[in-house]
């Protein structure tokens, strides 16, 4: 089997080689931008050249001369929130599709001998591993991405040492590659999940060549070029333990780690920030980006404690320390922020409660540097066992959550069809405040956590207000083995102007092989309502 390497699969290959050849479909107005849709040359072959469809926002006024090169998830498409964003700050930002042939859209066209870069055509090809990595649709997305930053550099307005890469989910999978290609890139910046397959064969003759030469952990010390990695505390696609591997695995001097907490794969409001200042910084400021924050564990009389380091310039704003034990996959941690106490101007320490030596702990910290820059450090994994921690004796707490606990504990990993994607406090009959979710749709993982871990035969008491009443969906989610499986259970509540108890009884769940038999393996409760419901307690009675 040919040797590869990263330096071997990309040896020759010169992103300019070819001729663009663009072509402008249309051109019109687009709020403060000019939105343009273009057609240029991509990859080569033997039958043909690929035509990479893109779709080109310039701002009318207030252009800054720097440029982004932007692929989204396959299956997203364009996301003109992200667009708007940028384009109000100055940027020139060129979208890219490389997912291919759909229908009811224009895309890339790619010539037969390329077809297996066709997402739509061949949603597996995320998983297949072929033993010429050439023939990956990951090499191909991957010149799609260099063919874009040669399009941008090419445009007039736009400085070509003031370009940066930006890939969101699936998209974010080539910015290592074109990172490591193009050190002439002002920045990069890759946002939930940078590589991590969870159903590849990673144990085939294939994943070697893979790995060695497509698989991002073999570019990461590689690339000289500044990049952020924005990773979500509770990505569905378990790929934070990913991600964290990958930031290790990178020279820290150029890369950064930003968490966005109980973020679940979309971008809200400190994200969008964070990565706002982080291009502004790269790409026109000449500061450098404060060292991350440092995290470790030591056992002191027993008990295990954290330390957080942060450096001494520029002064932090804020530091938040987050916990979660026993859960292995990412997606269902319910992370506590644990209170720290400083130590120095720059040092702080907090402990937490271990109830199990077999249960791995979890955690992170994060830095806010006040000028809208979140940074983290590596996740920590600790075995209590490995240090010697003593077990605490574990007392089971009937209250899961009461609306004093504030809004922290709870997520959106199933937004609805409309309304925002923001949970919080509000209040309902007699000036009782209750937890609400503006999307109608709301999760916790505290069940998940040793004290709220329900028992068998135990009913679920539920505090609500839904004075325009409506169905009320209940789910679980239950750990079984390797896998999870989700109950359900339907309620339809009449209208009332007073709050509700509402009882869920183990039986009375279904999926469909039957009915949840214990709350024992029950990791995350989600509530999602076709109408405005508040929750002001959840307990076991």
């Amino acid at each position: 089997m040919e040797l590869y390497t990263p330096h071997t699969l990309w040896d020759n290959y010169d992103r300019r080689a070819l001729p663009l050849n663009p072509t402008v479909l249309k051109e019109r107005a687009a709020g403060s931008c000019v939105r343009r849709e273009v057609y240029f040359n991509g990859e080569a072959a033997v039958d043909g050249c690929t035509r990479i469809y893109g779709v080109l926002f310039k701002p009318i006024r207030g252009a800054n001369g720097g440029g982004v090169v932007y692929m989204d998830g396959a299956e997203a498409g364009l996301d003109g929130e992200v667009v708007r964003r940028l384009t109000d700050e100055g940027y020139t930002v060129l979208w890219v599709d490389y997912a291919g042939q759909a229908a009811g859209r224009s895309y890339t066209v790619y010539p037969h001998s390329l077809r297996h870069a066709n997402y739509f055509e061949n949603p597996d090809c995320l998983r297949r591993l072929p033993q010429k990595p050439k023939e990956s649709c990951f090499y191909v997305w991957t010149t799609v991405m260099l063919r874009g930053f040669t399009f941008l550099e090419q445009e007039a307005g736009v400085f070509p040492h003031k370009i940066a890469y930006l890939g969101l989910h699936t998209g974010a999978f080539q910015v290592y590659k074109a990172a490591f290609l193009t050190p002439e890139a002002a920045c990069s910046v890759t946002v939930f999940n940078g590589g991590y397959l969870p159903e590849a064969d990673y144990g085939s003759d294939e994943a070697s060549a893979y790995n060695a030469a497509l698989e991002n952990t073999a570019y990461a010390a590689l690339v000289k070029t500044p990049m952020l990695l924005v990773v979500c505390s509770n990505p569905a696609d378990n790929s934070a333990d990913y991600m964290n591997e990958l930031f290790r695995a990178s020279d820290h001097e150029y890369v950064r780690l930003s968490v966005a907490v109980n973020c679940m794969d979309f971008l809200d409001g400190k994200t969008t920030e964070t990565i706002s200042q982080y291009l502004s910084v790269k790409i026109f400021g000449d500061e450098a980006l404060p060292g991350e924050p440092i995290l470790s564990a030591k056992n002191s009389e027993g008990a295990l404690y954290f330390s957080v380091s942060v450096p001494e310039m520029p002064k932090v704003t804020a530091v938040r320390l987050y916990v979660a034990a026993g859960v292995k996959n990412g997606a269902y941690r319910n992370w506590r922020q644990l209170p720290l106490t400083a130590v120095g101007e720059n040092d702080y320490f907090a402990k937490t409660d271990v109830y199990s030596v077999k249960d791995d702990i979890f955690a992170f910290v994060c830095a806010d540097y006040g000028s809208g820059v979140l940074l983290s450090g590596e996740m920590l994994r600790v075995s209590p066992r490995v240090l010697g921690i003593r077990v605490k004796e574990l007392k089971k707490l009937r209250l899961i959550y009461e609306a004093d606990y504030g809004a922290d504990d709870w997520h959106i990993i199933k937004p609805g069809e409309t309304g925002e994607r923001r949970i919080e406090i509000q209040t309902g009959a007699h000036g009782i405040e209750g937890v609400c979710s503006l999307c109608g749709s709301m999760s916790t993982f505290k069940p998940g956590d040793d004290p709220y871990r329900g028992e068998r035969d135990r009913l679920l008491q539920l505090n609500v207000f839904m004075p325009a009443g409506g169905q009320l969906v209940f789910e679980a989610t239950q750990k079984n083995g390797e896998s999870y499986a989700l109950f359900t259970a339907r309620r339809v509540l009449p209208p009332a102007a007073e709050w509700q108890k509402v009882l869920i009884t183990e039986n009375e769940l279904h999926s469909g092989d039957g009915s949840l038999q214990s709350w024992a393996d029950v990791v995350c409760f989600t509530l999602i309502s076709d109408a405005k419901l508040l929750l002001n307690s959840l307990i076991w009675i």
